[in-house]
């Protein structure tokens, strides 16, 4: 039986101790899904990093066509919505409508403030990562979890103390170290899922 239970201290109403022994049987259970995950994030953030530059730039367009067109549809929207609502949905789509277009009219402006901000979340997941790996240091593979939190939290250190010298690339970068990091942890939980299922067939305690 696991020595901590799921009556954790709550973090932003978030149960921050997992079940062992229950995470042990999901991974057992969906190793294959884990793995392909991993293989896309471990490619991915190899991709990422061989063209940091193009990768910057792409999640530059993405967001900018994304806000965009979603800012578009909200205001021609407003026809289908409640009265109530019309006004703030029309705002809310005037508002991504041009934010959209000043990403992608302003794109060094709009590159400094991304990297910046995208930096500022890392370093919380990544806090939070190895938050989460110390109260769970029965769970499966927690010292991976917990040094891919550091990697992300230093990275974000690194980039932040060179910002914005290099905006044009270091946001390519920055996702490319942290999907790196996710694919190789992935992985290893998928294969260490994978073992964990082939004994629970073999002793026959478990249909996975």
């Amino acid at each position: 039986m696991s020595s901590y239970s799921n009556e954790g201290t709550p973090l932003l109403g978030l149960t921050m101790v997992v079940d062992a022994a229950a995470f042990d049987v999901q991974l057992a259970s969906d190793w294959g899904w884990i793995l392909s995950a991993g293989i896309i994030n471990l490619i991915a953030g190899i991709c990422a990093l061989f063209c940091p530059t193009a990768a910057t730039t792409v999640v530059l367009v993405f967001l900018a066509g994304g806000l965009i067109v979603v800012g578009a549809i909200n205001m021609m929207g407003v026809c289908y919505v409640e009265q109530c609502y019309r006004s703030a949905t029309f705002v809310s789509g005037a508002v991504q409508l041009a934010l959209g277009i000043l990403m992608a009219t302003h794109s060094v402006t709009s590159l400094k403030v991304l990297t910046s901000v995208v930096a500022a979340l890392f370093m919380v997941e990544g806090i939070f990562r190895c938050t989460l790996s110390i109260k769970n240091r029965d769970m499966s593979g927690w010292g991976l979890s917990f040094a891919s939190g550091v990697i992300a939290v230093v990275f974000s250190i690194l980039v932040w103390s060179a910002f914005p010298i290099s905006s044009e690339y270091t946001l390519g970068i920055l996702l490319g170290v942290n999907w790196v990091t996710y694919g190789c942890l992935r992985i290893a939980l998928a294969m260490y899922g994978r073992a964990t299922a082939q004994t629970l067939i073999t002793s026959g305690g478990s249909n996975v």
